[in-house]
């Protein structure tokens, strides 16, 4: 598999496919709480009934 040198700041385990994948820190900030917990509960409801999860 083509590894460029310029991304050698890549973990591992994020470019080797064989490896577990985890994104890196920078590209997934906590995000704050939903200011409407109710639509949050509904939209999870919708998700529920979509994919039978």
């Amino acid at each position: 598999m083509f590894q460029p040198k310029i991304q050698s700041w890549i973990p591992d385990d994020f470019v080797n496919p064989g490896h577990r994948r985890s994104p890196p820190p920078l590209e997934c900030p906590p995000q704050p709480k939903h200011p409407n917990p109710k639509r949050t509960l509904l939209l999870t409801k919708e998700h529920k009934n979509t994919f039978g999860f």
